[in-house]
């Protein structure tokens, strides 16, 4: 079973608080705090599972609108979230052509990630995984339509270079974004743990996370 990522927001906004003295370091700051939900696995031979394989997993079990077993059903749902994050860290890296309209198109994936788990149908005990993730999928969404929107916006209106005033709403605009994210993350957190507890599953990485770590270093 794959843990999800923990304090992604707030991990994001340390990046960007680095943003007026060296793009470079910003990214790498807002990769820190990032922390990755885990996957399933009943007889445990590695520490840690292929991102590619997570989302191979995740689309047999959206296409199909249910999962066979409840590894399956966990691992799709920690598949969504790794799917936003994947595309979060390039679309935060700020190098794009067009960084709205890249942050607008994130807010699309989240849009359809939590179409996709909301027709996911309920695996026996994992409603509270289903809820939970769906209510952090939210809160990032939140966050790209407003808080980050405004932001982005301040950042392509200076065209890249902005001044003193511009920089700290920009940095007050993203703190706005991540605020309150903590609960969120221990609500999954703990639903996951709860769902890996009622069906004996072992715990282990993903590999998503130590990209995020390894950004951060």
């Amino acid at each position: 079973m794959h843990y999800h990522i923990n304090h992604v927001l707030s991990g994001i906004l340390s990046l960007f608080n680095y943003f007026a003295t060296m793009k470079k370091q910003v990214f790498y700051t807002i990769a820190a705090g990032f922390m990755v939900l885990a996957s399933c696995g009943q007889q445990v031979n590695k520490d840690s599972i292929s991102t590619q394989d997570l989302l191979q997993t995740t689309d047999k079990v959206v296409k199909s609108g249910k999962a066979s077993t409840a590894i399956e059903y966990n691992d799709a749902i920690v598949g969504l979230q790794a799917r936003i994050i994947e595309e979060m860290l390039v679309v935060l890296n700020l190098e794009g052509k067009d960084p709205v309209a890249d942050l607008k198109h994130l807010t699309s994936t989240v849009k359809t990630c939590r179409e996709e788990l909301k027709a996911l149908q309920v695996f026996e005990g994992g409603e509270d995984l289903k809820q939970a993730a769906d209510e952090l999928f939210s809160f990032y969404q939140r966050a790209c339509e407003k808080p980050w929107l405004k932001a982005f916006e301040i950042y392509v209106s200076a065209n890249r270079e902005m001044d003193e005033t511009q920089s700290k709403e920009f940095l007050a605009l993203l703190e706005e974004g991540s605020s309150g994210e903590e609960k969120y993350d221990n609500a999954f957190a703990a639903a996951q743990e709860g769902f890996a507890r009622r069906y004996g599953f072992a715990i282990i990485d993903n590999e998503l996370q130590g990209k995020i770590d390894d950004a951060g270093k």
